[in-house]
């Protein structure tokens, strides 16, 4: 199955106006199927269905659907009798037919929906045109020169505009960080992703997508615990990250929730005092939540040893210093047993 995916992937990723243009055709050919086993037995075109299988199946075998490609050749199989005569439509097997193609409507669906999300594909409306930056930016700076000032803001915002991303085709970017890292620490990791109306021009968050990814390893590393402690805590074995966007008139805000351990904020507390981040008496003066957010802070870790995950104490850090610098903020609320979730909120976003 791995190895069928992959084969998908790779065939959408080098033709992906072409896969694009095969979910309209085939969901206007579902559309018609569905149309036509609605329909008073007498007024089937029994050569209309067997054209919409055999579309259905020629086109989801040029992108290796091979399930869909399966269930539309066993649907031709099972319309032959009818279509050379020997059979005869009745009620019963047009309700045979009907819920059969519910069903490939169904496969079809589900592996389009994956595999659209793997590749951040959240409009099958429209086809992608690659345009570089550099090239886009030279066709603005043209066209800078030849208008008047008073069009300059006006045009600085078509032209972020056409470069913004949903923030979710992003986040997917972070899937497979979560996956490889979980597998060596032992774990196990499901991953969802929300976000799909959000927009943003990358080119005006500074760092922020980069230095995020500190902030995923974090989740995974220190959030989310061993699938055998899971069990011994009556949690279940896999854990769950859940990565949002979203926006309101005056906001951007970004969330990364895990359903882990929880910040110890007596561990930080002992961490901050052995790293001399603090004297015991400022410990002494601040609240749990404010201990907690010392994560933050430069050269601050949990960790005893250094080792190519985690321990160095910059990710969090790194993490901070992206959000303030978008004159943003960053909040965090943990839970013991529980889980933690980091909010950041950035004003104004792009």
């Amino acid at each position: 199955e791995d190895d069928l995916r992959q084969q998908v992937i790779l065939k959408v990723v080098s033709d992906r106006d072409g896969y694009l243009d095969l979910q309209l055709e085939l969901g206007n050919i579902f559309e018609q199927l569905k149309l036509e086993v609605t329909k008073p037995a007498e007024e089937i075109d029994v050569n209309a269905m067997f054209r919409f299988y055999h579309s259905i199946k020629g086109g989801s075998a040029v992108y290796s659907l091979n399930k869909v490609v399966e269930a539309a050749h066993h649907l031709e199989n099972k319309l032959e009798p009818y279509r050379e005569g020997s059979k005869k439509l009745d009620q019963d097997s047009i309700k045979s037919f009907k819920e059969k193609s519910d069903e490939l409507f169904s496969i079809y669906s589900s592996m389009i929906e994956e595999f659209n999300g793997l590749l951040g594909i959240s409009d099958t409306q429209e086809k992608k045109v690659s345009v570089t930056h550099s090239k886009l930016a030279e066709v603005f700076e043209a066209l800078k020169k030849d208008i008047p000032d008073e069009y300059g803001a006006l045009l600085e915002k078509v032209e972020s505009n056409l470069k913004k991303e949903s923030i979710k085709g992003i986040f997917n970017k972070y899937k497979n960080t979560i996956s490889a890292l979980a597998e060596k620490l032992d774990k196990k990791i499901k991953v969802t992703v929300e976000g799909d109306e959000v927009e943003v021009d990358k080119d005006k968050m500074g760092g922020l997508f980069s230095d995020l990814i500190h902030l995923v390893r974090n989740s995974v590393d220190h959030g989310i615990e061993d699938y055998s402690t899971r069990i011994e805590n009556d949690k279940d074995e896999e854990g769950h990250i859940q990565i949002k966007g979203k926006r309101d008139e005056d906001n951007l805000y970004i969330m990364f929730e895990d359903d882990g351990n929880g910040i110890n904020a007596d561990s930080i507390k002992k961490s901050a005092l052995e790293k001399g981040i603090m004297s015991e008496e400022e410990l002494e003066q601040k609240s749990p939540d404010e201990i907690v957010k010392l994560i933050f802070h430069p050269g601050f870790s949990t960790k005893e040893e250094v080792s190519d995950v985690s321990g160095r104490g910059v990710g969090m850090d790194a993490v901070k210093t992206s959000v303030e610098e978008l004159n943003g903020s960053i909040d965090v609320k943990t839970e013991i047993g529980k889980g933690t979730t980091f909010t950041i909120k950035i004003p104004d976003a792009a």
